[in-house]
């Protein structure tokens, strides 16, 4: 009897697929916690180049007829470009960073905008520098990754909805009369 549930654990150890990767780190949280936080990752890595494209659109009708075709071809780059740089940062640092935070019950708004406004200025200046300096000087990079940090940061808590509540843990013994 011993070695048939011996043999039936390494069966199953053998037999079912690991679970890895998103799905391992995500597996100890409830689907109710977990997919918020997917659709603000989601949310985050969209907000930036959202932004950039609105904001290209304003700067177009300021300016008289809109050309569409160069439109067309504006967003195609900005969201090509926007969600070339915020899917990897989001997933490498946002996602961990977020899960961290929600293991240790401080998902807040300042938590998460501060981070992503840093994560942000920091990926700019890196852009900054691969680009050889050549298009705007440093100080317009740093503003355009504060920006796009921070509609990232406001974007993600704007769907998962951090609790902003405080909830002091009591010292040992305190409250014992």
């Amino acid at each position: 009897r011993g070695v048939n549930s011996v043999l039936c654990a390494t069966l199953h150890a053998v037999a079912t697929p690991p679970r890895g990767g998103l799905t391992q780190a995500l597996g100890g949280m409830e689907t109710s916690t977990r997919r918020p936080i997917l659709y603000g990752i989601a949310a985050s890595i969209l907000a930036a180049p959202t932004a950039f494209f609105l904001y290209s659109v304003v700067s177009e009708l300021s300016q008289g007829p809109i050309d569409l075709a160069g439109l067309a071809i504006g967003a195609i780059a900005i969201y090509y470009f926007g969600v070339m740089i915020s899917s990897p940062l989001a997933l490498a640092v946002g996602l961990p960073y977020t899960l961290w935070l929600k293991q240790r019950g401080r998902l807040n708004w300042f938590a998460v905008c501060s981070a992503a406004t840093l994560a942000g200025l920091l990926a700019f200046i890196g852009i900054w520098f691969l680009s050889f300096q050549l298009y705007q000087p440093l100080a317009t990079f740093a503003f355009l990754g504060v920006l796009a940090g921070l509609l990232s940061g406001i974007a993600f808590c704007a769907v998962v909805r951090p609790n902003n509540s405080f909830k002091p843990t009591p010292h040992r013994g305190v409250g014992h009369v």
